[in-house]
């Protein structure tokens, strides 16, 4: 940046981008165990996981697992929300299909 006088000033800044990480759900069967752990980026640790939208059988761990054994086939829109130490949240809606 300059000013009017020609002086010049600068900084170095950085960005701590949190969300969550996880980009895709592998498929599921009904029928058979599942366990998926999820994962975040930035933010501060520890991290408490929400989950929303999942098939019967499942559960969402606050630790970020999703596991159990879904009894329903179909794609489901699952919705999972990330908040760190400080409150900050996030949230990604991921597909789970079950076959």
């Amino acid at each position: 940046m300059t000013d009017g006088d020609g002086a010049t000033a600068s900084a170095n800044l950085s960005i701590d981008i949190f969300g969550v990480a996880t980009a895709s759900l592998p498929n599921a069967t009904q029928g058979s165990s599942y366990s998926q752990t999820l994962q975040a980026a930035g933010g501060t640790t520890p991290y408490t996981w929400t989950c929303s939208g999942l098939p019967s059988g499942l559960s969402c761990s606050a630790g970020g697992t999703l596991s159990g054994t879904p009894t329903a086939t179909g794609t489901f829109s699952v919705a999972v929300t990330v908040t760190d130490q400080n409150g900050v949240s996030s949230t990604r809606t991921l597909s789970l299909d079950v076959t």
